[in-house]
């Protein structure tokens, strides 16, 4: 652990061994979004499965096409 803190440390993080020692998982209650044919399962607020949940039921009632260019060195993904 002090190797990965040391190395977190020298790229600028203020992280300390300290902080992953008090680290606690917080369990959260799973919300569920069903978007076409896919179960999508999240975190409860305040995480982002509900949020998610929402914009896909908003994007449901739009078609949007996608269209992925992959190039050398990127690939780019435009939504029309």
């Amino acid at each position: 652990m002090q190797q990965m803190v040391s190395e977190l440390q020298a790229n600028g993080a203020i992280i300390t061994a300290n902080d992953f020692e008090q680290y606690t998982v917080a369990n959260r209650p799973v919300t569920n979004a069903i978007y076409e044919t896919y179960n999508i399962l999240g975190i409860s607020a305040p995480g982002g499965g509900p949020v998610l949940g929402l914009i896909l039921n908003i994007l449901d009632g739009i078609y949007i096409f996608v269209c992925i260019y992959a190039h050398a060195h990127s690939m780019q993904i435009m939504y029309m």
